[in-house]
């Protein structure tokens, strides 16, 4: 959709194709196709539909970017929003761990110290008959 500038007149928004950013990253780095591919965790004849994609999904852009350690931020500024929701979710997800691990602590020392109460009454009812 069109967008109104400064004194109404009218600027078309350039749409960023992704594609085309990731096919020249990947030339620019040097490192053959096929190689780049697989450490993104695809094959080549994915690659290439994925050069095709003007609109390629922003995780699919991030594994490429791991792969031959490139940032994709100034081109696609998309990705600067996607990596601070990455990291909201790792540090989320850290957190649901952390509770986790305080939960099994919690209740490791709650079924300990049940345990050592029955192990007393055992003791004790054992000592009861022993004396019969």
């Amino acid at each position: 959709m069109p967008k109104a500038g400064l004194f109404g007149e009218v600027k078309k928004q350039t749409k960023i194709n992704r594609g085309a950013i990731l096919k020249k990253a990947v030339k620019d780095s040097g490192i053959p196709i096929t190689e780049v591919a697989r450490r993104a965790g695809y094959g080549r004849v994915t690659y290439y539909t994925h050069i095709d994609n003007s609109d390629l999904k922003l995780d699919i852009l991030d594994k490429y970017a791991t792969a031959i350690k490139y940032d994709f931020r100034d081109e696609v500024p998309e990705m600067v929003e996607y990596y601070e929701r990455k990291r909201e979710n790792s540090l989320s997800t850290f957190e649901k761990i952390e509770a986790d691990r305080d939960f099994w602590r919690d209740e490791y020392g709650r079924m300990l110290k049940e345990k050592n109460e029955m192990q007393k009454k055992i003791e004790f009812l054992e000592a009861k008959l022993a004396k019969k």
